[in-house]
């Protein structure tokens, strides 16, 4: 248990420094999708600028801490500057548990320019039930799929849209799944 105890403690600490890293690049300035390192860092800023692709919407079941159900939402944009295709993630649209039918998600308003984060999604939380016939409904993670669905190749990193974005829809993103807090708890 000591062990376990110290390996929390070390935890913390590499979140802290992770958190410490996002927060200060969070405020850098503006760069191009082609500008960016490789692998680009969590929280990057980034300037696409183009046209949206898909129509409808694709779509993520989930369910955030506060129990409220509903689907995240992402749409697919076409980068002219680097030619390349990106996953846009707008936002959380709530649903109704009762009616069990799809959110109605504002439609995308005519843009050229997307700011936004780069959003490294590590793994899908979600599985999509085998009785779902809706094709907008996706597993987050799954790459192969959203190129199936699109016709075309991604960029391997997702883009978060920014809050003050016109086609941002109720964002609360979150800097971390675990904060160093609560590995402290579990150390103590």
């Amino acid at each position: 248990l000591v062990y376990l105890g110290l390996w929390q403690v070390d935890r913390a600490q590499q979140q802290s420094a992770l958190l410490e890293a996002q927060r200060a690049m969070v405020d850098s300035p503006w760069r191009a999708l082609g500008d960016l390192p490789t692998p680009p860092p969590l929280g990057m800023p980034v300037r696409l600028n183009g046209r949206y692709l898909a129509e409808p919407a694709m779509l993520v079941e989930r369910r955030r801490p506060d129990g409220v159900g509903g689907f995240e939402v992402l749409g697919a944009f076409h980068d002219e500057v680097s030619n390349q295709a990106v996953i846009v993630h707008r936002g959380f649209v709530a649903t109704s548990s009762a009616s069990g039918a799809l959110p109605i998600v504002p439609r995308i308003v005519d843009q050229q320019e997307v700011l936004g984060h780069i959003f490294v999604k590590a793994s899908a939380r979600t599985e999509v039930p085998r009785d779902v016939e809706d094709s907008r409904i996706v597993p987050l993670a799954d790459s192969a799929l959203l190129e199936q669905r699109l016709g075309r190749p991604l960029y391997p990193y997702m883009v978060r849209l920014g809050v003050d974005d016109a086609n941002a829809l109720r964002t609360r993103w979150s800097e971390a799944d675990v904060f160093p807090g609560k590995h402290i708890g579990y150390a103590v």
